[in-house]
């Protein structure tokens, strides 16, 4: 069996070459074969990103070329410029969780890379599997959140998320929902549920001033939840405050 070793068209695949086309290796998918070069098979691939390179089979199966080259941190930038992504609302979200979990420098850095918190490598070299992953903000008022505080930006589904057991972790969250989610928040818990003080006081329609006042003063978590308030707040006379000790 013959083949050309033209590399703008097609070529018939020698019966020792695997066939990968269709395969997808990290961020670039094989398109075609393209020849046989110094012993080993070359292969027309796609880029996430768009770009068309062609790559050698060796180099796609052991990991060695996982893109184009618009990745590779060096290049990263330029890149991003190139193809437009840097102009996208959630490309400063991206660089800045990027930043905070693996720039030393940075202000936050003891807040999250100091304490170990990572990016996963799906969402650490790509933007776009990010956009994919996260989808657009509801609106502007929402931001990133790590559903598990101490977990990481994971998505759940890379190669690093499935070997650590890592699960999906981020969410788009109000600013409420952020400040529950904290490792300053109280936590209640009752009748097997568990939330924050403020989740608590919307559920049940009570201040959250007036459960943190009940709890501070003794009440149980039942009795703070539970025990219905008088008018717009909790009930002001001389005996109460004596009774509850106010």
């Amino acid at each position: 069996m013959t083949y050309n070793d033209s590399t703008t068209s097609i070529q018939t695949l020698p019966k020792r070459v695997k066939d990968l086309a269709g395969q997808t290796f990290h961020f670039l998918t094989v398109l075609e074969f393209i020849e046989i070069k110094t012993h080993c098979a070359r292969w027309k691939c796609q880029c996430r990103c768009g770009n068309i390179v062609n790559v050698r089979g060796t180099n796609l199966r052991n990991g060695h070329t996982k893109s184009c080259g618009c990745l590779c941190p060096p290049r990263l930038p330029n890149a991003i410029r190139t193809h437009g992504i840097a102009d996208h609302p959630l490309y400063d979200t991206w660089k800045q969780m990027r930043h905070r979990c693996n720039l030393p420098k940075h202000q936050m850095y003891s807040h999250y890379g100091g304490r170990g918190i990572t990016v996963c490598e799906r969402w650490n070299v790509s933007f776009q599997a990010f956009l994919e992953d996260m989808g657009e903000k509801p609106n502007s008022k929402y931001s990133i959140d790590r559903i598990e505080n101490n977990g990481g930006y994971w998505c759940g589904k890379c190669e690093e998320c499935v070997r650590l057991n890592h699960p999906t972790n981020c969410r788009w969250a109000t600013p409420s929902q952020q400040r529950d989610n904290t490792r300053r928040s109280h936590l209640l818990t009752f009748n097997g549920k568990t939330q924050s003080v403020t989740a608590w006081g919307i559920e049940l329609n009570i201040k959250r001033w007036v459960i943190f006042k009940r709890l501070q003063s003794g009440w149980s978590t039942r009795d703070a939840l539970t025990i219905p308030v008088e008018k717009e707040g909790e009930p002001k006379s001389r005996k109460f405050k004596r009774e509850r000790g106010w």
